[in-house]
């Protein structure tokens, strides 16, 4: 948030980047380290605990965002 406010971002600017960064990283680290040859078990695992931790911090962050933006 501090970085959005350096950049003096405002309105749908600001909600799209608090919202952007809100989201779980997604499969893109599991098929990076497919793709090197990594442990793809402990990519896994992280990318399923952050979809799980985000089922409760993105509706915090949606519920917030009218507040702050």
């Amino acid at each position: 948030m501090i970085i959005v406010t350096l950049l003096v971002l405002s309105g749908l600017e600001y909600t799209i980047v608090v919202v952007e960064a809100a989201m779980p990283f997604g499969m893109l680290t599991l098929v990076l380290a497919v793709t090197y040859k990594l442990d793809f078990k402990i990519a896994a695992d992280c990318s399923i605990v952050t979809i799980i931790f985000s089922l409760i911090t993105f509706p915090l962050i949606i519920g917030i965002l009218p507040l702050i933006a």
